[in-house]
C-alpha cells in the first residue's frame, strides 16, 4: 500500500494498483530530510511534478513515489508534507529496503524511472 494525497493534501493509504492506474512511467524518488543535496533537489522535482499535473495534463502518465531514507517517523512526516507525490509509508521500512536493494541505490538523492508495462528501467 502507498500513501497518496487527496485534494486537501491529506495522505491516505491506498492499494498500489489504484495509486498507479493509468500510469505508464513510475519514478521512485529515494531521498531523506537529513540529506542536503536532497533538500536542494526535492523542490525542483515538486515543481516539475506540479507543472505536469497542472499545466500539461492531470493524467500525464508519470507517477512519483517517495522512498524515504529518513531516520524516524517525525523526519519523514516533516519532509513528506511538502511533497505532492505518493510515498511508501515510513512504517514499511522492509519494503523500502527491498526496493533500494532491487534497484541498487547506493546514495541519495536518486531517481529511478520504470516503464510500468515492461518493468524495465528507462
Amino acid at each position: 500500500r502507498l500513501l497518496v494525497k487527496d485534494a486537501n493534501n491529506t495522505p491516505t493509504l491506498v492499494n498500489v494498483s489504484d495509486a498507479i492506474s493509468n500510469t505508464r512511467l513510475i519514478a521512485l524518488y529515494f531521498s531523506a530530510h537529513w540529506c542536503g543535496p536532497c533538500r536542494g533537489f526535492t523542490p525542483l522535482l515538486i515543481e516539475f511534478y506540479d507543472y505536469l499535473k497542472n499545466e500539461v495534463a492531470p493524467t500525464h502518465g508519470l507517477e512519483l513515489i517517495f522512498v524515504s531514507s529518513d531516520r524516524d517517523e517525525a523526519q519523514f512526516q516533516q519532509y513528506y508534507q511538502k511533497m505532492p507525490f505518493a510515498a511508501i509509508p515510513f512504517s514499511d521500512r522492509p519494503l523500502a529496503q527491498r526496493i533500494k536493494s532491487q534497484f541498487a541505490v547506493q546514495g541519495i538523492p536518486s531517481l529511478v524511472v520504470i516503464d510500468s508495462l515492461s518493468g524495465r528501467i528507462v
